[in-house]
């Protein structure tokens, strides 16, 4: 038996200290996949992400003083899993909230973006929750 247990402790030190493993660390946004998009500034434009998310810019509502195109940079977290995976929660006043997925959109990196209109975002689901509404969160470590 005392062979057993040692044997189980071996393979799961082996399993913990594995090296070799491409995650980026648990519970960091940065193990999200982040997909990339040009947008020309001066026209409508719809974006249907991998995960199916609807994104509607409209002309004008990005502004840039390097060009008429900007890439955006989108990171998506649905299920639970993905959500525990980035270390994502949502807390208002303290309390914790209801999700029903989380979605990124920012300026890749070295680029000066403005929102200047709204942008329209339609997330897939499939149940919807009476009541749930936008919640939009600002980062903290």
């Amino acid at each position: 038996m005392r062979y057993i247990i040692a044997l189980l402790a071996i393979v799961a030190i082996f399993f913990a200290c594995n090296t070799g493993s491409k995650t980026k660390g648990s519970f960091n946004p940065d193990n999200l996949e982040t997909s990339q998009f040009v947008i020309t500034i001066d026209r409508d434009t719809t974006i249907e992400t991998k995960n199916g998310a609807l994104l509607k810019i409209p002309k004008g509502a990005l502004s840039t003083k390097d060009g008429s195109t900007v890439t955006l940079e989108i990171k998506e977290a649905y299920s639970m899993e993905q959500m525990i995976r980035a270390g994502l929660t949502t807390v208002s006043n303290g309390q914790p909230l209801s999700s029903g997925g989380m979605i990124y959109i920012g300026a890749a990196a070295g680029q000066n973006v403005t929102i200047t209109q709204k942008i329209k975002v339609a997330i897939p689901t499939d149940y919807v929750e009476k009541g749930m509404q936008l919640f939009k969160g600002e980062e903290e470590n």
